[in-house]
């Protein structure tokens, strides 16, 4: 028989509003909270258990924490999805509708379908305040986010895994303090055994001195602030890099 996924111990009210026709808050989807849960689900399960550790979407991310520390795990960002999770300017708790919108996440990971996997949750931020400061609040919103899922919907603790992008990987680049970038993004953590590579902050990185800037790469942000700085830093025209991302 299959298991029903579970409902939120107290939010029992919010799950009957939503099969009433409250709509749940999902980036790429909508609909009602039970519809909802199931395209999660399509979502973050893989097809097969070689799927899940295989293919060009698998990479390595660094888990941070708020003392800087860092380790790193692979994840199949084929099977991730992005929550628009309500919070007031600068804070980390959860409000009463950032909970319901958390519903269907939470149905979705107690599902049979999911039970067996591992999910990393990162909080993401605008472009508002200092890159440590989005980290840390990115982090924190993503404890917290954590901390619901398990209380409420008793998920084993070390399926959920948490780290904090701040502002490095925003949503919409073309405007850096829109809502849109403010969200949680949960994705598959493989079985992969062979450790990651060390993992690398943004910060971290040396922009090459000896090359021409490249305005049409704006994505670039550390290459290009060398630009700024120095007149060259830039990658070479055509060229691209991929760090943990």
């Amino acid at each position: 028989m299959t298991k029903q996924p579970k409902t939120p111990k107290s939010l029992t009210g919010l799950v009957r509003a939503a099969t009433l026709g409250l709509a749940i808050s999902i980036v790429g989807a909508g609909g009602l909270a039970a519809q909802s849960a199931d395209e999660v689900i399509r979502s973050l399960e893989p097809s097969s258990a070689e799927s899940a550790n295989e293919g060009h979407s698998v990479r390595s991310v660094p888990l941070r924490s708020e003392g800087n520390e860092m380790t790193s795990v692979w994840v199949n960002y084929q099977y991730a999805r992005d929550f628009a999770v309500h919070f007031a300017s600068g804070q980390s708790e959860l409000s009463v509708q950032a909970r319901q919108q958390l519903i269907s996440l939470g149905r979705a990971l107690t599902s049979s379908r999911l039970q067996r996997y591992r999910y990393l949750i990162a909080g993401h931020t605008d472009a508002v305040g200092s890159p440590e400061y989005n980290r840390l609040l990115s982090l924190r919103r993503a404890e917290a986010v954590r901390t619901f899922l398990i209380r409420e919907f008793d998920i084993d603790p070390r399926r959920l895994m948490v780290t904090g992008w701040g502002s490095e990987q925003l949503k919409d680049r073309r405007y850096p303090y829109a809502g849109v970038n403010r969200r949680v993004e949960i994705v598959l953590v493989t079985t992969r055994t062979e450790p990651p590579p060390p993992a690398v902050s943004r910060r971290d990185i040396t922009p090459p001195r000896d090359l021409p800037c490249n305005p049409n790469k704006p994505d670039l942000d550390d290459y290009n602030r060398g630009c700024r700085e120095t007149g060259t830093g830039n990658m070479a025209p055509g060229s691209s890099i991929i760090i943990n991302r």
